[in-house]
């Protein structure tokens, strides 16, 4: 079996990540660094003191920092990336933020070089388009490896009316475009996603959808916690759940005048939010506004190992988004035995089926949203029905297992072809 020395490269994880609170990729990095015949290198942005078994994480800071008086390089990735940029759109140069961003990604292209050259590195896997991205192009372009790119949603994401996703910026829409079109694959989550990357990459066969993994040993039913319940229950007979960061996106508005009209019916609910973010005093005002203090407890964060008992302690897991690359918290939801009222994106549009395994919801209509909750409360039969189909969903496809697996088959399948 051929080795691989494979070159993980992301922005920010797990910098915010620690042993209590990983995140996303370093539980996946964690299952994958098992396989023996892999080795990984993690490569960050800056220096952190997180570790993932069998993984070795280096800060490309620290690597460049070592790199700086290779002044040739410099003046040669500066020339080749600023010539590109200005042969079609010179003014973007002109902001600031443009400016920073091609910095950083002639700085991490130096680092990114001397590790590929010091560990032999055969392929590398880019999570997220960024300057460590757009870095990661060149130098594999240098040494002549396969270059594969996760995009994780907000990087490919194109909304001018909500000034949403990466590719807003004019400049970073022309890099990504580039660079996707040279990658050796672009993975995605979500048949959303899948169509915004046809927009961007002229070959789709090179397109490859790979829905995200549960890790069902820390998420599944058996995660209770009778403390944790009774604390967020309180003195309410009903309790829904909702998790993400405080902004636009998120739509959360919506859902406390949903709790306002189940309040109005006499229906004694709490709702729980887990997340912070910008728009967080606001959500507090509408809440005191309405007089609905009693009837909501919204926590900043929580230890990701004890989320389990979050879910596990809900009658309704609810999810107002307005757009989402997948949704795990959906899938954490489903996999913990909650059934789900969802707006119809990400992970919800793709894979559950109204009626089955979500009731879809308008996330515009509060009084929709209200309904809904109101029949998973009130129909037990349907609630253990969809329970029932959401574990199923879980075990046959959201395996993280099934991720990995596919990870490793186009590691394998890149480096086999660029051999021949």
């Amino acid at each position: 079996m051929k080795k691989i020395n494979l070159l993980v490269l992301t922005q920010y994880y797990p910098i915010e990540a620690d042993e209590k609170n990983p995140l996303q990729l370093p539980i996946e990095l964690s299952h994958l660094a098992l396989q023996k015949h892999i080795r990984i290198i993690l490569g960050i942005k800056e220096k952190t003191n997180y570790i993932i078994p069998n993984v070795k994480i280096i800060s490309l800071e620290e690597i460049y920092k070592f790199k700086i008086l290779d002044f040739f390089k410099i003046i040669k990735n500066l020339l080749y990336i600023i010539v590109n940029v200005l042969r079609f759109y010179s003014f973007l140069l002109l902001k600031q933020s443009n400016l920073l961003y091609i910095i950083d990604g002639i700085k991490y292209n130096l680092a990114i070089e001397e590790i590929i050259r010091l560990y032999d590195i055969n392929i590398v896997h880019s999570h997220w388009f960024g300057p460590n991205c757009t870095a990661g192009y060149w130098a594999v372009k240098n040494y002549d490896i396969p270059l594969i790119i996760s995009a994780r949603g907000n990087d490919i994401y194109y909304n001018k009316k909500l000034h949403y996703g990466m590719r807003v910026n004019r400049l970073k829409d022309l890099l990504i475009t580039f660079i996707a079109e040279k990658a050796k694959y672009i993975t995605v989550a979500s048949n959303d996603m899948y169509n915004l990357a046809c927009e961007i990459i002229s070959d789709t066969n090179k397109i490859i959808l790979i829905p995200n993994g549960i890790d069902i040993n820390i998420f599944n039913p058996s995660r209770k916690n009778e403390e944790i319940a009774n604390k967020l229950r309180g003195n309410h007979d009903f309790l829904l759940l909702n998790i993400g960061g405080c902004i636009y996106i998120k739509n959360q508005i919506v859902l406390i005048h949903a709790v306002d009209i189940m309040i109005k019916r006499k229906i004694n609910v709490r709702l729980v939010i887990i997340g912070k973010g910008a728009l967080k005093e606001q959500l507090l005002n509408e809440i005191n506004k309405l007089k609905l203090e009693n009837h909501f407890l919204m926590i900043d964060g929580v230890n990701y190992y004890e989320l389990p008992y979050y879910y596990t302690s809900a009658d309704c897991f609810v999810f107002s988004s307005l757009q989402e690359g997948f949704g795990n918290v959906l899938l954490e939801a489903i996999s913990c035995g909650l059934p789900i009222v969802s707006s119809p994106v990400g992970i919800a549009k793709d894979f559950l089926i109204d009626g089955q395994t979500v009731l879809f919801v308008n996330p515009n209509d509060s009084s929709d949203i209200a309904q809904k909750c109101e029949k998973i409360i009130y129909d037990k039969a349907l609630k253990n029905y969809m329970i029932q189909k959401g574990l199923s969903l879980v075990n046959t496809t959201f395996s993280i297992y099934n991720k990995i697996n596919h990870w490793i088959y186009y590691y394998e399948n890149s480096i086999s072809e660029k051999m021949n």
